[in-house]
């Protein structure tokens, strides 16, 4: 396994389909897509734009959070979504500004 200065430990991942694994591993590429946009706007992560790789990164992130958190995982994601929304946001809308702010100097 690559190491990673984020990675602490390893999990292990059940040989019995749990109700959290089987909920994460059900998410669709649709529900994925807008998660993977968030990370990739507030500069969170380098997830290709096609769909599969989209799924990827959003179902490893969930799993890993599900793995960790068991029965809490839903709470402890949404939580960290809610911090990567307001990051891809105002990110979004410094895009949009620099333009202006560049003319107005101009």
């Amino acid at each position: 396994m690559a190491e990673s200065s984020t990675i602490t430990r390893d999990l292990i991942f059940p040989r019995e389909l749990t109700p959290e694994v089987r909920d994460v591993l059900s998410i669709m590429c649709f529900e994925a897509g807008p998660i993977a946009h968030a990370f990739r706007q507030a500069d969170r992560a380098e997830i290709k734009t096609q769909a599969e790789d989209e799924q990827a990164f959003v179902l490893h992130w969930l799993l890993t959070i599900a793995l960790e958190h068991g029965t809490g995982w839903r709470k402890h994601a949404g939580d960290v979504l809610e911090v990567v929304i307001a990051e891809a946001k105002a990110a979004v809308a410094a895009r949009k500004e620099a333009p202006a702010m560049e003319a107005a100097r101009g």
